[in-house]
């Protein structure tokens, strides 16, 4: 006689309360009427003499986990990093909340660097498509920056704490996750500018490598190193306000001049003196 599983009912989307799969095992022999274990339940077909088992088995393997409940984790793991922080987060926790079982979790993703980097990946990712989308009405490239500007230090203070933390705990994932978004960024900068220029908003003889850095660095030593001495009275916002405008209008036409002046208001943005 054989022997062979058939999952006969997948319980995996009402866990975790029933956190098992139904397996069906069955027993062929070559003939009816032939005698079974007495603890199996018989039943008569034309193969022959069918014995059915049901028995329980526990959390579904690594192989059995789809992409939707992979990408499932990341999210839930990233509100998780983002609401409590990076470092009181284990991985006991994730696997708690989500039903799964720890050993799940190392099989998909490695240990908790390879989950965090994915999440804060995902994290950075979900504010881009948001600045995508609330741009897709702008008149301009100068418009769709002023938007962002204002999105961007909204969120300022909680991307600043993760990614002090990130760089405190976990070097290597904010090392990483600084380099792609910088590289990310710098293409997004360039074709922005690029189409400035098209638009008649940017003067045409600039260097638009040597500017982006010089972006770069001045905004980097405001929000990330802290290196820039502030005046008395002014925030950072007001400060980096200022870094992005004056830094635009050092490259723009008249016509972007007046754009830039237009948005500030627009916007309300905070201006110093104000």
């Amino acid at each position: 006689s054989l022997s062979f599983p058939v999952l006969l009912f997948d319980t995996s989307p009402f866990r975790p309360f029933f956190p098992v799969r139904i397996v069906l095992f069955v027993s062929v022999s070559a003939c009816s009427g032939h005698n079974r274990l007495e603890k199996l339940q018989k039943t008569e077909n034309f193969f022959g003499s069918v014995s059915f088992l049901v028995i329980f088995v526990s959390n579904k393997t690594t192989e059995d986990m789809t992409p939707p409940q992979k990408e499932r984790i990341i999210d839930q793991a990233m509100q998780m990093f983002a609401t409590q922080g990076i470092k009181s987060v284990r991985m006991d926790d994730i696997a708690q909340h989500l039903g799964v079982s720890k050993r799940t979790l190392y099989e998909l993703f490695g240990d908790k660097e390879g989950l965090l980097y994915l999440a804060m990946e995902r994290y950075f990712q979900r504010d881009r498509q948001r600045w995508t989308e609330l741009t897709a009405n702008a008149r301009n490239v100068l418009e769709a920056m002023f938007m962002v500007l204002a999105q961007v230090m909204d969120k300022a203070e909680v991307s600043s704490r993760m990614m002090d933390n990130l760089k405190k705990f976990y070097p290597a994932v904010h090392d990483k996750l600084t380099r792609e978004g910088m590289e990310k960024n710098r293409r997004s900068l360039r074709g922005m500018l690029d189409q400035g220029i098209v638009d008649g908003l940017f003067v045409d003889n600039i260097n638009i490598d040597l500017a982006i850095s010089v972006l770069y660095y001045t905004a980097s030593a405001l929000v990330a190193r802290k290196e820039l001495m502030l005046p008395a009275g002014m925030t950072e916002r007001e400060a980096f306000v200022q870094i992005i405008s004056n830094f635009f209008r050092g490259i723009s036409t008249a016509k972007g001049l007046r754009m830039i002046d237009d948005n500030l208001k627009r916007y309300e943005l905070t201006k110093y003196g104000k």
